[in-house]
């Protein structure tokens, strides 16, 4: 029954991640196509212009910013989509169907918890997939570098460590928006105000815990040394040392884990008190 309440929610929340996936991958492709670089005269090393036309060339500038936008919107919609996908089931047009099923809240819990895990999966698989068809072109790993991944000096476990540490900041996001969705229907009115309330409160209180943890840490001179040659390292991309920005996102993944975790139990105790549906 567990893969089946998963099944049923999969099939309304992969629809968003499979076209702006598609549409992101397509701005990758003619990125890549219309690429150009400068032409140096040898020898004065004077500057000549570009090797291709300048239609080629605002078609390579507006293909960019197309994959600034889509990335975005491929993250803000996926997650809408999860928060819209847990009211409406748990609380609205379909709550009645949900809570008269012979399975225990915990185990409707767990299934929005997991298709929520591989919604945001399905996100950033589709992001890496045409991140590594841009890296396929001098140009589109120049974007790359601009989300901080660094390809031109490529370290997989660096690169794994941004992944899954980008992957907690979102699914912590997610869990904010879940457990204010939740709590908003407790009250007797104004529900759908009272859940953004919430859900951004929570959202700033993650968000203000993170950086009092990274300031505590602070306090320990090994960190703080870390810290310091970090600084100076991300002056110089070209040169990046990829160990010490694993290290630094590992204590965010542990703090962003702890957050994901304390939010998962206290949404499931509330589900566990009951729910007023409407």
């Amino acid at each position: 029954m567990l893969a089946k309440l998963i099944k049923y929610d999969l099939k309304y929340l992969l629809k968003s991640v499979a076209l702006f996936g598609g549409l992101l991958l397509i701005c990758a492709i003619l990125f890549n196509i219309t690429g150009y670089h400068e032409i140096i005269e040898p020898g004065n090393d004077a500057w000549l212009g570009y090797n291709r036309p300048s239609m080629i060339i605002l078609l390579h500038t507006i293909f960019y910013n197309a994959i600034f936008v889509v990335v975005i919107w491929l993250i803000l919609n996926s997650i809408m989509r999860i928060w819209h996908r847990y009211r409406t089931s748990f609380f609205l047009d379909e709550s009645y169907l949900t809570h008269t099923l012979p399975i225990k809240r915990s185990t409707l819990w767990i299934a929005k918890f997991l298709s929520t895990v591989i919604t945001l999966l399905s996100v950033l698989a589709a992001i890496a997939f045409s991140f590594a068809v841009l890296s396929l072109s001098p140009n589109g790993k120049d974007l790359i570098a601009s989300f901080g991944i660094f390809p031109h000096k490529p370290n997989p476990f660096y690169i794994v460590s941004y992944i899954i540490t980008f992957f907690t900041q979102l699914l912590c996001a997610t869990m904010c928006g879940l457990l204010g969705i939740t709590l908003g229907n407790r009250a007797q009115n104004h529900r759908l105000r009272k859940s953004i309330f919430f859900g951004t409160a929570f959202y700033i209180l993650c968000g203000l815990i993170l950086i009092w943890g990274l300031l505590l840490l602070n306090f320990i001179p090994d960190f703080r040394a870390m810290i310091v040659d970090l600084d100076v390292n991300l002056s110089t991309p070209y040169a990046f040392d990829p160990i010490l920005m694993i290290k630094l996102l590992s204590i965010v993944f542990i703090i962003y884990s702890t957050l994901i975790a304390t939010l998962y139990f206290s949404n499931r105790a509330l589900l566990q008190k009951g729910v007023d549906v409407d």
